[in-house]
């Protein structure tokens, strides 16, 4: 306890019982640390002793992880973990999170356009297309995501009418029960023909339909742009599926595919919403 403070030579010096001297401020300071910690050892004034903490409620610390990763995310089991180099942070995984890390196709816009299939900045060329036949390809989910367009651009315009539509996969990579079966657009001319929808869709794989009655041209991707389903015993790399059907409404579900599509194929545009 410092029981009397005065000024000697421009410093201020404290006097105390308790040191039994005289000090000045930057002496009392290095010192008080040593003093403290005598305090508490045994057999000082204010000893700690282990049956003294018997009963005490134990404070934990909250722990820091300090594991050099680098990435924005990376899943564990029911956390995602994200970062920078040297520092992790671990938070509960969003409800509706695929847990699949980064992924590019969660990085949608809100008001673009994404096509089935499209996996690269490839260039949209025009591609020939066949009437009385559903085509379905493939669209990727990672996370909840929702959409209001659905679209096909006709490059070639002819006479006749598209149907287009989503199924939801049947877990062995095709389309299988009907989701949506959006409506129609016409083809007699160029340009973009789209259909005013809402939709969220969950993580998961889905199947991007049309059926048509003519044969405009429709702007899609070579095959090096296209995301593969797998390739054929004849090494001819698969990006959809084709059903014969008459022009109609789509049913439900898919059924059997009657061929796979190889190759570069026309697209099948969502919108993402916010």
């Amino acid at each position: 306890m410092v029981n009397e403070i005065r000024i000697v030579n421009d410093e201020l010096e404290f006097e105390s019982n308790e040191l039994g001297d005289k000090r000045t401020l930057k002496q009392l300071s290095q010192g008080d640390f040593a003093l403290h910690k005598t305090r508490h050892q045994k057999d000082g004034a204010d000893e700690i002793s282990l049956s003294g903490l018997a009963g005490a409620s134990p404070v934990l610390a909250t722990p820091v992880i300090n594991t050099s990763i680098s990435g924005s995310a990376i899943a564990t089991g029911a956390e995602v973990v994200t970062g920078t180099s040297n520092t992790k942070i671990v938070t509960p995984k969003a409800v509706g999170d695929a847990g699949l890390g980064v992924d590019i196709f969660k990085f949608r816009r809100t008001g673009l356009y994404y096509p089935s299939s499209g996996i690269t900045a490839g260039a949209y060329a025009a591609t020939a297309t066949s009437a009385n036949n559903i085509d379905v390809f493939p669209f990727v989910v990672p996370v909840l995501q929702n959409f209001d367009r659905i679209a096909i651009y006709v490059s070639t315009l002819s006479a006749g009418n598209c149907r287009l539509g989503i199924y939801a996969d049947n877990g062995d990579v095709c389309a299988d029960a009907l989701i949506l079966d959006a409506g129609i657009v016409a083809t007699g001319a160029t340009g973009l023909k789209e259909i005013v929808i809402s939709l969220a869709l969950q993580p998961g794989l889905y199947w991007l339909a049309k059926v048509q009655d003519a044969t405009p041209g429709l702007y899609g991707l070579n095959a090096t742009d296209m995301l593969t389903i797998g390739s054929s015993d004849a090494l001819a790399v698969c990006t959809g599926w084709r059903k014969a059907q008459a022009y109609g409404a789509l049913p439900n579900p898919y059924g059997t595919p009657d061929s796979i599509r190889n190759g570069g194929q026309c697209v099948i545009f969502l919108r993402k919403a916010a």
